[in-house]
């Protein structure tokens, strides 16, 4: 495993440069999807808790980057989530919206740690990579990033991947919120791999693995013999439920009757199995990772230098004004028409309000001297 930069190799990096700030991209992203939060977190120093979500993406990066990092084996992966879930549920700290989310994710997730396949490559993680980019409308300025990519590795064909673990839902991982939007930091952290290693764009990749899909490949041939593969993402504890129509058609195929198949179907959906049908069938599927993979080019890689040059030009000088106009504290308690902020409210600024509000009434003095220890504990 690669470690973080130290204190004092970030500000040789600034010394280097002639810049007084290393941007990160969560903070250029926290500016574009939220201000207010931005202002929280970046100006106003205030912290926000944690979410189940934060808590167990943090546990999955770690768990599989320890195995490849050599620290356990394959099999001791579930082992550790099977621990650290239990562990969770008895401290009770973060809760999922329903039993039923929690019921699919927790499952999912274990199935990822029992079943995963492994990368046959030698796995780099948490790799520093450094992005410098010239502000050509400030005198060509450098302006320097610095992020760590979850792995990297390179596969026999001389393609390096940047993997990105995530356990959130597939939702926005197509289409063009994938290429822009989902992909903008990995594709940041490979235009620094250009930049370092010299690697041409053509064989660099931005890779995201899905922990709790599978990608299900089914193996189908047509009337006239020609063979085909046609691949779905499908939730890991449920993914026999999305194959129903295929699995109707293979055992159609083989002369069970309509009720004879419905029977047998839906115990396979039930048992999230198809290892009691025959071999002919099972054949017919096959369970992979679920990656997601993203090619830059040079123009890509332009377009967003170009992009991010602007926004950073932009916070600077936002921070520079009043932060309460161009900053503004969103009305999430009682603006329900604020749809945009009202469905983040939970993940994003209830807790940025919930600190601001306290702190606000330090400094107009309603506050008690335990509550002022207590924030900040």
């Amino acid at each position: 495993i690669m470690s973080r930069l130290t204190y004092e190799q970030l500000e040789a990096i600034k010394a280097q440069h002639g810049v007084d700030r290393i941007w990160s991209y969560s903070r250029w992203d926290s500016f574009m999807q939220y201000p207010w939060v931005y202002r929280m977190h970046y100006l106003e120093k205030i912290k926000s808790e944690g979410s189940i979500y934060t808590h167990w993406g943090t546990i999955c990066h770690d768990i599989i980057q320890g195995f490849y990092d050599g620290e356990y084996t394959y099999d001791k992966m579930v082992k550790i989530f099977e621990n650290k879930a239990v562990e969770w549920k008895r401290k009770g700290e973060y809760k999922f919206m329903s039993e039923k989310v929690e019921k699919s994710y927790i499952r999912n997730l274990h199935n990822y740690f029992k079943e995963t396949e492994v990368i046959p490559y030698k796995v780099v993680n948490e790799v520093p990579i450094k992005i410098v980019m010239k502000d050509n409308k400030n005198e060509g300025k450098d302006i320097v990033f610095i992020g760590y990519a979850d792995s990297v590795y390179t596969d026999d064909d001389g393609i390096t991947y940047i993997l990105d673990y995530k356990t959130s839902s597939k939702s926005g991982f197509s289409g063009s919120h994938l290429e822009n939007e989902k992909s903008r930091q990995l594709k940041l952290y490979a235009i620094g791999l250009h930049q370092m290693r010299g690697i041409p764009y053509d064989k660099l990749r931005c890779r995201f693995d899905l922990q709790k899909y599978y990608e299900v490949w089914y193996h189908s041939t047509n009337a006239k013999g020609a063979k085909s593969i046609t691949k779905s993402k499908q939730e890991r504890c449920a993914w026999v439920g999305g194959m129903v129509e295929k699995l109707n058609k293979e055992l159609s195929k083989l002369g069970y009757d309509p009720f004879e198949i419905d029977e047998i179907v839906e115990r396979c959906v039930d048992s999230n199995s198809i290892k009691d049908l025959p071999e002919s069938v099972q054949d017919k599927f096959e369970l992979k990772n679920c990656y997601i993979d993203v090619a830059i080019s040079e123009e890509s890689a332009n377009s967003l230098q170009e992009l991010m040059v602007d926004v950073v030009n932009e916070i600077r000088q936002k921070e520079l004004e009043d932060w309460d106009v161009v900053f503004p504290e969103p009305d999430i308690f009682g603006d329900r028409s604020n749809q945009f902020y009202f469905e983040t409210l939970q993940q994003h600024l209830l807790p940025f309000a919930k600190k601001y509000q306290e702190a606000k009434s330090m400094v107009d003095g309603s506050a008690s001297d335990e509550d002022l220890l207590a924030l900040f504990n």
